[in-house]
């Protein structure tokens, strides 16, 4: 169960370590502070609902890791801000402060400020996808994630 996965006991440690190469945005000043489900647009084609997922965690590519701070969650990926472009089909780890560590494949890079890229990536491993879905169901739906 969710609630039994303890935080990470290194991450924090990792994430203090590690640097912090990407800018927030300065247009989206309260970054950190958005929580709940995020609204959907007319011409939005995702097939799971997303939700604002403000953390800092901990990506990997290729044995390299760094600090990345989370957009948004959903049952079918997550998305991230990095300081440079990361190619489509990419393969990644990620570790989420709340203990779950998954792999994902990046499926877009997006460019939005000078050192900043917005990362979409999908859920590979569907054992991940189900243990997301059920921490989605029990802190997201409820307002308390961490």
């Amino acid at each position: 169960m969710i609630s039994e996965l303890a935080v990470l006991p290194h991450l924090e440690q990792i994430l203090e370590d590690l640097p912090q190469s990407v800018r927030i945005p300065t247009v989206w000043p309260e970054f950190f502070e958005q929580t709940g489900p995020m609204m959907t647009t007319h011409d939005d084609r995702r097939l799971t609902h997303r939700y604002y997922f403000r953390v800092w965690a901990v990506a990997e590519i290729d044995g390299e890791q760094f600090a990345a701070p989370t957009k948004d969650i959903s049952c079918g990926g997550i998305s991230f801000l990095h300081h440079e472009q990361i190619a489509p089909l990419e393969p990644i780890k990620v570790s989420l402060p709340c203990g779950i560590c998954a792999s994902a494949q990046v499926t877009r890079s997006m460019q939005i400020e000078d050192d900043c890229y917005d990362i979409g990536a999908r859920w590979v491993n569907e054992e991940d996808r189900l243990v997301i879905t059920q921490y989605i169901a029990e802190f997201l739906d409820t307002g308390s994630a961490s």
